[in-house]
């Protein structure tokens, strides 16, 4: 989950947690060619956009979905969409915040206990 609408910050308390999970968290979904909102508006692949995706400043623009890969300490993702040529792309990946490692050694603002080892039956818990 996010914290006070910070959306450079994810918050992660489990260690199988998927971008998927994230996206459908804030009411979002996303595959290869697309990504849909919480309000239901589409952003599609077509003949003039396209979905960009950078992971860790690597493209894995039309390569694999993010859904299903588990979310790690300090990763870095930008999903751009558009017409957007590849130094624009660079630019706007090199633009993505690396504030984890100093927002994991910060008191959490939030109520959630970031700083808290999830117990063995929450853990058991968000698995099912």
């Amino acid at each position: 989950h996010l914290h006070d609408q910070d959306n450079s910050v994810i918050h992660v308390h489990d260690h199988a947690v998927t971008w998927g999970q994230l996206f459908n968290n804030i009411g979002w979904s996303i595959g290869t060619d697309f990504v849909q909102t919480d309000n239901g508006t589409i952003y599609r692949e077509d003949a003039a956009n396209k979905l960009h995706i950078y992971f860790n400043n690597q493209d894995y623009t039309g390569l694999t979905s993010i859904a299903n890969r588990v979310i790690k300490d300090k990763d870095r993702l930008l999903v751009s969409y558009g017409n957007l040529d590849d130094a624009t792309l660079a630019q706007e990946a090199k633009a993505v915040p690396s504030t984890a490692a100093a927002n994991d050694a910060s008191k959490d603002p939030a109520t959630c206990a970031s700083n808290e080892a999830a117990s063995f039956s929450d853990r058991l818990h968000h698995l099912f």
